[in-house]
């Protein structure tokens, strides 16, 4: 089992206008604190139709991420991790967590936020650690849902907002 700890930037694109702002996907990188040469990536795809066997009406609802860790050894070879993680819908600055039912074996990650962008700032910081082509795939993917046919480069400022702060990571 890996332990992973340290910081992250999650950068979560293209909010469903009638599902209580749960965002389409997310993206970022985790950097190690133990060994901060060490660098993974971090992507998740929202489960809509993942039921949390758990659910009660006193707690705040989630939406269900199916998330993937790349980890990366010293050759540059790469190994994917999947797990499923959560996330308080309603929630912008939100974190992801899971809880010890939702992934097999003791796998499980938390990531907490301590900083939050939004507008230009958070469509900024993609652009400069993701890239450019990230925002306009996940703005042609989000009206493709949506069944808009036009991409406005400029109208990148409400479909992304990034969390950044500390993450705990254990995968098999």
């Amino acid at each position: 089992m890996k332990n992973i700890q340290g910081w992250a930037h999650l950068c979560f694109f293209s909010p469903f206008a009638d599902n209580d702002g749960a965002f389409y996907e997310f993206r970022g990188h985790v950097i190690s604190s133990t060994n901060p040469t060490t660098s993974l990536g971090i992507a998740g795809v929202h489960l809509p139709h993942h039921v949390d066997p758990h659910q009660n009406d006193c707690m705040d609802p989630h939406v269900f991420y199916h998330t993937t860790i790349k980890t990366y050894d010293d050759n540059n070879n790469s190994t994917n991790h999947t797990l499923v993680v959560r996330r308080v819908i309603q929630d912008d600055a939100a974190g992801l967590f899971t809880e010890p039912y939702d992934n097999q074996g003791e796998q499980s990650l938390l990531f907490e936020t301590e900083k939050f962008l939004v507008g230009k700032k958070a469509v900024d910081h993609v652009k400069e650690y993701l890239g450019h082509d990230v925002l306009k795939k996940n703005k042609m993917d989000h009206n493709n849902i949506n069944n808009k046919n036009n991409y406005d480069d400029n109208d990148d400022d409400d479909d992304v907002v990034v969390c950044m702060g500390k993450i705990q990571i254990k995968i098999k």
